[in-house]
């Protein structure tokens, strides 16, 4: 890959990911209003903040790596994994930390998990689809 395309690449991650994490969240608020669960607009806030946060890391990384060894993109895609899911991790802990309420720690994860499960997935699918036009 030249430098061209992989700034095409990280430009397109960047754009997709944004409309996931929008999708995402609509989704959610949509869900939100019409179910008047208005106790979760604060866990969807923190999950899109987190989403908007390690998706730009996430870019702007794999971009660095793809520059200087694309040979190690293997190893940047387990590596960032793992330390996506430390973040979380470390994001659901605090918050549990902040609050005594039982159900706002369970509303939480369950809005955090899927806007976790979301942007795995699209990771996933992105990434899948680069290599494979690569090794083509």
């Amino acid at each position: 890959m030249d430098s061209q395309q992989i700034i095409k690449i990280s430009r397109q991650y960047n754009k997709c990911s944004l409309w996931v994490v929008a999708a995402a969240a609509l989704i959610m608020l949509l869900g939100i209003s019409i179910c008047d669960a208005q106790q979760l607009v604060n866990p969807v806030l923190i999950s899109v903040i987190y989403a908007l946060v390690t998706n730009w890391a996430y870019g702007l990384s794999w971009k660095a790596v793809a520059n200087s060894s694309p040979n190690t993109l293997s190893k940047f895609y387990l590596a960032a994994s793992a330390i996506r899911m430390l973040a979380g991790v470390l994001v659901a802990v605090v918050f549990c930390v902040m609050n005594d309420d039982r159900e706002a720690i369970i509303n939480f994860i369950i809005v955090f998990s899927a806007f976790y499960i979301a942007m795995l997935v699209f990771d996933g699918v992105f990434f899948a689809r680069q290599e494979r036009k690569r090794n083509q």
